[in-house]
C-alpha cells in the first residue's frame, strides 16, 4: 500500500471507531436509562445481544 492509501485506510478505520464509540455510549446510556425506570420484565431478557439490529 502506497502512502494515499495508507491515509485513506487510517481515515476509514478512525471514522469506524468514531461511529462504534458513538453507538457504545448512546446504547450505555439507554441500558442506564431503562435501569432506572422499573421493570416488569425480569433483567435478564436485557442480555439479548444489543447488535441484532
Amino acid at each position: 500500500m502506497n502512502s494515499k492509501n495508507l491515509f485513506f485506510f487510517n481515515l476509514g478505520v478512525q471514522q469506524a471507531r468514531a461511529v462504534l464509540l458513538a453507538q457504545f455510549n448512546e446504547e450505555r446510556e439507554l441500558m442506564q436509562a431503562m435501569s432506572q425506570q422499573p421493570q416488569s420484565q425480569p433483567a435478564s431478557g436485557s442480555t439479548s445481544c444489543p447488535y441484532s439490529k
